[in-house]
């Protein structure tokens, strides 16, 4: 039996769920809080989602499919890095959940869940990422 381990980050935002789901989906956005990564996909069920770019001067490409996309409220999809170590098979893929709840007053809570680390510490270390990311990306909407 195989063990996986979770991390789930959230973070409230002064910002609509449109902006929230902006800064997920419109590369120039997701450029300016992911040191410079580039965002392809259709946004579509099923399609690609790649995130390309240069990490200490090596070219990286991370890659995944969306398998749910509810525009405003859910994205769904694998991920995989080969910074990870890990052979790329399915079984080694992450699961990421991004979710955007509508709060009163025009706040927006934008949570992440980061499913099927293959460690404690490598879900600890991911947490750290999506809590920098997530500051960014509030960071960012709020100041505009």
């Amino acid at each position: 039996m195989t063990t996986s381990f979770s991390i789930t980050k959230q973070i409230t935002i002064n910002a609509s769920t449109g902006r929230v789901w902006e800064a997920l989906t419109t590369p120039e956005i997701v450029k300016q809080y992911m040191f410079g990564t580039e965002v392809v996909s259709t946004w579509q069920k099923g399609g690609p989602l790649v995130y390309k770019g240069q990490w200490d001067g090596q070219p990286f490409e991370d890659r995944g499919a969306i398998l749910e996309i509810t525009p405003q409220k859910l994205l769904k999809a694998t991920y995989f890095s080969a910074a990870s170590g890990l052979e790329d098979k399915p079984e080694n893929h992450n699961l990421i959940t991004y979710e955007i709840i509508p709060e009163e007053g025009g706040l927006t809570v934008l949570s992440i869940t980061q499913d099927n680390n293959p460690s404690q510490s490598a879900a600890d270390y991911a947490g750290e990422n999506w809590e920098m990311t997530l500051n960014q990306i509030k960071y960012l909407l709020e100041k505009s």
